[in-house]
């Protein structure tokens, strides 16, 4: 390796590290502009000059599914930015949350199939950024540091959901590699570095990600266990998982949570439900709900006096998904959040780690989409995108036969 491409190398790789921190803005006016906007344009033009000089060579995905995926995850895109009135209210979201990511995820694609960027390379920088987020939490919740929410952490993030969000996608691959290799000390400061991150999840009293965590850790226990690999570090996993799962009505803020946050969401639930029977192909556009959810409120809620007036989203994969471009646009997003279980299950046959990971990264998106929203709210598209890509360059060379 030259060391142009060294040099190329840390710059894609320490941009990687600041997706999953970027999500404050610079910039807001004239226009919306995040350091994950920074990071990925860093990426994407790092790999574009690699490609024009030809240091990297350029391909495309030849897996039927990678294709398909990308293609049904577009057009689901375009279908509800057709439907967003005005249409300008739905260009940002169309540059930040659809093409820019999807090419993020083809420059790392062109990088791992360039075998520039390896799996190796996606924990570390999954670990780093993992260890900073966890630095900023504990920060505020030592209160050195300000938090954006007043009563909990959020890390470099606006909500403490979406900071839990982030800090879930990071320890699921991890988990998979301790899952699958001896524990040598290297692997136990790894391991130590992931239950700090269990830890802080829990800090920010964010059950939709806690749980989300731990059905992935279960799964995860229970593939291993299946697969003969390391019975005991797989029971280790499953037991502490079904404790943590009848200790519930024992935890800080449950009492909120069952008075509070899920009457709310099953009132945005019920709405979500009449407008769907309403415009079931074509949903509100991608900000319909939450511009016009007072309205909708007002003409559909069952309760007389409804408990929110407003609302982002109905925190609900499927309603967000159906309320922003009906069941066309469902079926799009359904075969993006689905396709790390199949390239995982696929490497996962092989006993590749890096398979597990994708499978427990699939399943905590599932997890977490059921009371909240995993990719239409969250700025963790790119980070999902570049992960897809190395699963698929890692398919692509194990059905090729290539080490």
């Amino acid at each position: 390796m030259t060391h142009t491409m060294r040099f190329c190398k840390f710059l894609v790789l320490g941009a990687l590290i600041g997706i999953p921190l970027g999500t404050a803005y610079i910039t807001k006016d004239p226009f919306a502009i995040s350091w994950v906007t920074v990071f990925s344009q860093l990426i994407i033009w790092v790999v574009a000059v690699l490609v024009l000089f030809r240091q990297v060579p350029l391909s495309f995905p030849r897996q039927v599914s990678s294709r398909w995926m990308a293609a049904l995850f577009l057009g689901a895109m375009i279908w509800a930015f057709v439907w967003t009135d005005p249409l300008s209210q739905g260009i940002g979201h169309m540059i930040s949350r659809t093409m820019q990511p999807l090419l993020v995820g083809y420059a790392v694609y062109l990088l791992a199939r360039a075998r520039v960027i390896t799996k190796a390379d996606i924990l570390v920088v999954s670990s780093v950024s993992l260890a900073l987020t966890i630095g900023a939490i504990a920060l505020q919740v030592a209160g050195v540091v300000r938090s954006e929410d007043v009563a909990r952490p959020t890390g470099w993030h606006l909500y403490p959901n979406t900071a839990a969000h982030a800090v879930v996608l990071l320890l699921v691959l991890g988990v998979a590699y301790c899952l699958t290799h001896r524990w040598t000390k290297k692997i136990w400061l790894l391991v130590g570095l992931l239950a700090l991150g269990g830890v802080a999840v829990l800090f920010t009293l964010s059950y939709n990600a806690s749980i989300a965590l731990w059905v992935a850790l279960g799964v995860g226990g229970l593939l291993v266990v299946a697969k003969r690999y390391r019975l005991w570090v797989g029971l280790g996993i499953i037991l502490p998982f079904l404790l943590i799962a009848g200790v519930g009505p024992y935890l800080p803020k449950w009492e909120t949570t069952i008075e509070s946050s899920i009457p709310t969401r099953r009132e945005y639930w019920v709405v979500a439900s009449k407008i769907f029977q309403e415009r079931p192909f074509t949903g509100l556009g991608l900000k319909g709900w939450e511009k016009q959810y007072p309205s909708f409120i007002e003409r559909l809620t069952p309760n007389p006096r409804p408990l929110n007036w407003g609302s982002p989203q109905p925190h609900n994969m499927v309603w967000d998904t159906l309320m922003k471009g009906g069941i066309p646009t469902l079926i799009g997003v359904s075969a993006f959040l689905l396709y790390p279980l199949n390239i995982g299950r696929r490497l996962w046959k092989s006993g590749e780690w890096f398979g597990l990971g994708l499978i427990l990264l699939g399943v905590s998106q599932l997890t977490f989409g059921l009371v909240d929203d995993p990719i239409w709210g969250d700025d963790v598209i790119a980070q999902l995108w570049y992960l897809y890509a190395i699963g698929a360059a890692l398919l692509e060379r194990q059905v090729n036969g290539e080490k």
